[in-house]
């Protein structure tokens, strides 16, 4: 019996004995997995935290630099426009250089400032504004105009005034009038064109150095023929022409029916101070080709 029961104790033992043994192996392995999940899971956790902690530096980065990039790009900007714009104004002052620059004008009620709000508001006293304030020459203003002038009225007969001023730039604004069959130095566009070419090829010859410019007709029905004799008589003799049928063409720079000006209530014809404007800004940039190198 005790032989018996020390077997089965020694039984019970060895059962005790393999049985913790297997115990142990699968606490064993399922530990070792539980450490391998762990280890897993702590790997996906810091590489994920590492990740976002790196996109939110690039994140912090970028805005830093955008944040850093605007004001600047805004300063230079501002500054470049601004230094653009002094620098520009100081060329354009240098291309005159404060030297006297003499402008002739020959024309009709346009060059007169008929039914502009003041007689300084025609085309020619703007441009010579143009001359003096944006291109910096010590620009003078002279010539003869007047409401209903032709070639034949106010061209010819001041001829040789004109040659005498010297003048270094010309304006010739006529043909308008010789349309009206009424004015008595009417001219069909054969015979004006014969009259400009005269003028022209004379001033052209007593002022070589005159830069001339010459302006087709305002508001016609006629003006067409006219124009087209103005233009032929301009490139014969290599004188640019501006056209200013784009002016007349907005009703905005027509001095309306009844609007007050210098000359009494418009008159729905004329050009208004925006027209006039209009026209100086048209023959600026023609003597900006001149001028401007």
């Amino acid at each position: 019996m005790g032989w018996l029961t020390c077997s089965c104790n020694l039984r019970k033992i060895k059962l005790i004995h393999i049985g913790g043994t297997f115990f142990m192996r699968k606490f064993g392995l399922f530990f070792s997995a539980l450490l391998a999940i762990a280890a897993l899971g702590a790997i996906i956790f810091f590489g994920r935290q590492h990740q976002a902690d790196q996109l939110a530096a690039q994140r912090a980065s970028h805005s830093a630099l955008v944040a850093k990039q605007q004001p600047a790009t805004k300063t230079t900007t501002s500054t470049s426009s601004s230094n653009t714009t002094k620098k520009a104004t100081k060329v354009n002052k240098k291309i005159g250089n404060n030297q006297p620059l003499k402008y002739v004008a020959l024309g009709d009620s346009l060059a007169a400032g008929d039914y502009t709000s003041k007689e300084n508001m025609a085309y020619e006293y703007v441009l010579t504004r143009y001359l003096k304030d944006t291109l910096g020459f010590k620009a003078t203003l002279d010539g003869y105009w007047q409401a209903g002038a032709t070639i034949t009225s106010i061209a010819q007969p001041n001829y040789d005034n004109v040659v005498n001023m010297a003048p270094n730039l010309i304006t010739i604004e006529l043909g308008t009038n010789e349309q009206d069959q009424t004015n008595a130095n009417y001219a069909d566009a054969a015979t004006f064109k014969t009259n400009l070419t005269n003028l022209v090829s004379g001033l052209k010859s007593d002022l070589p150095k005159a830069k001339i410019i010459l302006l087709t007709t305002w508001k016609a029905e006629t003006s067409a023929s006219y124009d087209a004799a103005i233009k032929a008589v301009g490139t014969q003799y290599s004188v640019p022409v501006v056209d200013i049928s784009s002016v007349y063409a907005k009703a905005g720079n027509i001095a309306q029916s009844g609007a007050s000006s210098w000359t009494g209530s418009g008159d729905g014809y004329h050009p208004n101070d925006s027209g006039n404007q209009a026209i100086a800004d048209l023959l600026a940039k023609q003597v900006d080709k001149f001028y401007v190198k």
